[in-house]
């Protein structure tokens, strides 16, 4: 099956998975979304809201102009180019999405996963959504997740936001 004829999980706000949603998302293989909700207008802040150092001890916060270049090919105002803001994978979706949420609010009992961690310099994040795609017994998520990438910056010029490779 094509990753395009699959359908998303259903949406959850990050404020959702911290306040219990997280117990929904399942502990199989797959590659999972970061999106814009309607009306969302990106704004980037100084300072991040997760933890302040990455999980190699270094700063956790980005630049202000190192992400408005990185956010310029959305274009100046809504409906922007993309809703997309990161794509990632994961063995474990749940415990990578736990993880992911954990980094924002400062989970003190997970490890920080600091893959996509420029989403927590933009304003109002809690609101952002995440969707899933299930990998297919013997499909390769790392080559699903690559081929995603690859076709966003086709389309788009740039990778999204959060991302900084493939």
């Amino acid at each position: 099956m094509k990753t395009k004829d699959r359908i998303l999980s259903k949406m959850y706000t990050f404020e959702e998975l911290h306040n219990g949603a997280i117990s929904e998302i399942p502990a199989i293989s797959g590659v999972y979304f970061v999106l814009m909700p309607k009306n969302y207008e990106i704004g980037i802040k100084e300072e991040t809201d997760g933890f302040k150092l990455t999980s190699k001890g270094k700063p956790s916060t980005y630049s202000v102009e190192e992400l408005e270049k990185k956010a310029k090919h959305y274009g100046n105002k809504n409906p922007y180019s993309s809703n997309i803001l990161y794509i990632g994978k994961a063995k474990d979706l749940h415990r990578r999405i736990e993880q992911y949420v954990g980094y924002r609010y400062n989970g003190s009992n997970l490890f920080p996963h600091d893959g996509g961690r420029a989403i927590w310099q933009l304003e109002n994040n809690e609101k952002l959504i995440v969707r899933y795609l299930e990998c297919q017994e013997g499909e390769d998520c790392r080559e699903m997740e690559h081929n995603l990438l690859s076709n966003y910056k086709k389309k788009h010029g740039a990778l999204p936001f959060a991302n900084w490779q493939m």
